[in-house]
C-alpha cells in the first residue's frame, strides 16, 4: 500500500515541476518580446537612414 508520505511528496514534486516550468515559459516569452522589440528598433532605425540616404542622394541630383 502507498505511504500518505510517499503521495505527499509526489504531489510536491508535481506542484514544483508545474511552477518551474511556468518560470521558465514566462522567461522564455519575455526573452521573445525583447528580441522583437529590438529587431522593430533596429529595422525602424535602418528604414529612418535610409530614407535620409535617398533623400540627400535626390537633392545631390
Amino acid at each position: 500500500m502507498v505511504n500518505n508520505m510517499e503521495v505527499e511528496v509526489v504531489i510536491g514534486l508535481l506542484i514544483f515541476a508545474f511552477l518551474i516550468l511556468n518560470l521558465i515559459q514566462c522567461l522564455i516569452r519575455q526573452r521573445c518580446e525583447r528580441v522583437r522589440n529590438k529587431r522593430l528598433k533596429e529595422r525602424s532605425e535602418f528604414l529612418a537612414k535610409r530614407e535620409a540616404v535617398e533623400r540627400q542622394a535626390r537633392k545631390q541630383l
